[in-house]
């Protein structure tokens, strides 16, 4: 895997779930990870990134649901590149009626909704804009057993270069 540095610029954009309660969401950080998980995985399926690059930010609407700000890091240019055209793609095509599904939030706990009777309701929206660089080491080093070694060697090279 390339360095942080070389993964590209990280995009985001949000999803409105008119039927996921902020104050279900916002209870404690077991919900935000559930819904953090379910909606990494769907990103993750769509777009063949792998979920630990995937992290969610949650706000409340108006109508006591959730819309969520998906924020995606690359390991490489080239994959930010094709995310972002994806992405695009799949705009022009919802409007066609085909779209990047979030069926897994129906998996979860009946509380989790404003109204218990009813979908999720997920809207999409149109625009990917630049996101942010939120990844620390630790979740890098879990990525993959090539991170390790060469953040070590980055590592080290940072400390002999304040030493010398």
């Amino acid at each position: 895997m390339a360095t942080k540095c070389s993964g590209g610029k990280p995009a985001k954009f949000g999803i409105k779930v008119s039927n996921l309660a902020n104050t279900w969401f916002e209870t404690s950080a077991t919900n935000k990870k559930m819904v953090n998980d379910l909606v990494g995985g769907d990103v993750s399926s769509a777009f063949g990134l792998p979920a630990s690059l995937v992290t969610t930010k949650g706000e409340k609407m108006s109508n006591g649901g959730t819309r969520v700000s998906i924020n995606m890091e690359f390991q490489t240019a080239d994959d930010a590149t094709k995310v972002r055209a994806a992405f695009k793609a799949m705009a022009k095509n919802r409007r066609a009626g085909v779209a990047l599904s979030f069926e897994s939030l129906e998996l979860l706990p009946a509380d989790a909704k404003v109204d218990p009777t009813a979908t999720m309701s997920v809207e999409i929206e149109d625009e990917i804009e630049d996101g942010t660089s939120v990844m620390g080491a630790d979740m890098l080093i879990g990525l993959s057993s090539d991170v390790a070694p060469s953040l070590i060697v980055a590592v080290l090279g940072a400390l002999v270069a304040l030493v010398f």
